[in-house]
């Protein structure tokens, strides 16, 4: 009897162990089995920032800089710390203020870019804008310049990307909606028609 006992317990456990180890592997009814998503592949090709209503102003022969301007969003905290372009020697990061009647234009180390949240680099008073010096020829309206962005992470690591604008004489207004998909009253950049020059 006692040996009796001792193989139905054995058998038991024997069963019990294979139901446990069938349960590993097979998942339960009304369950699904979801493994860790991969970073899909749109992600990893999305460029750092939007860029927006770009646009270069012409430079003349002789000229020594021009302005570009443009809207850029982010899609993570960073810093815009620099900008460069095959067409001039070199790139700053502008900001424009006012000094009782008179404009003033003075570098900056960095503009800040919060994720998700358009940032106008625009003419005018306490505006930033990118500025090519150094030009090496004129810019024509109509021709195409490509610039480098520099973009600083929260990490700190380094990121560039590359952008191609072309040059004209003003913005253009970007094509924007209002209620009941009408075209919004708005001038160039979400601005108030007739504010940008």
């Amino acid at each position: 009897m006692p040996m009796l006992s001792r193989r139905t317990h054995l058998a038991r456990a024997a069963v019990l162990i294979a139901l446990c180890a069938g349960s590993a592997w097979v998942p339960s009814v009304g369950q699904t089995s979801t493994p860790p998503r991969p970073t899909p592949a749109a992600d990893q090709n999305t460029p750092w920032v939007r860029v927006e209503g770009g646009w270069v102003r012409p430079a003349v022969k002789g000229q020594s800089g021009t302005g570009a301007f443009m809207v850029l969003t982010s899609r993570a905290n960073m810093l815009l710390t620099g900008v460069s372009s095959p067409a001039a020697q070199g790139g700053e990061l502008h900001l424009m203020s006012m000094d009782g009647n008179v404009m003033n234009m003075r570098p900056v180390p960095s503009i800040r870019l919060p994720a998700g949240r358009p940032v106008a680099l625009q003419p005018g008073p306490d505006s930033h804008h990118l500025m090519l010096t150094g030009l090496k020829g004129p810019l024509m309206d109509g021709v195409q310049v490509t610039l480098v962005l520099r973009l600083q992470l929260a990490t700190g690591e380094i990121k560039t990307q590359s952008v191609t604008l072309p040059v004209r004489n003003g913005p253009v207004p970007p094509k924007r909606r209002g209620p009941g998909g009408q075209p919004a009253a708005a001038g160039a950049m979400g601005m108030p028609a007739g504010a940008m020059r």
